[in-house]
């Protein structure tokens, strides 16, 4: 399992880097799926509560019903 975090962390890190917004929604949802099933909550939350943020200011309806 340590990959899929890594593999996430470090996609995270590339959206943030060149600033692909579009692509930060369904990697941070998979970042908190991972963290949901390990039953890391408190992490889990924070990232709920990032996505729904993102979510907020994003013009795809789609992405705040995920979120």
């Amino acid at each position: 399992m340590p990959e899929v975090e890594q593999t996430y962390s470090r996609a995270r890190a590339l959206c943030t880097q060149v600033g692909s917004m579009p692509q930060l929604v369904p990697m941070l949802r998979g970042l908190w799926r991972f963290y949901l099933n390990r039953g890391a909550l408190a992490t889990a939350r924070e990232l709920g509560e990032q996505l729904f943020e993102l979510a907020q200011h994003a013009a795809e309806p789609t992405h705040l019903l995920e979120a």
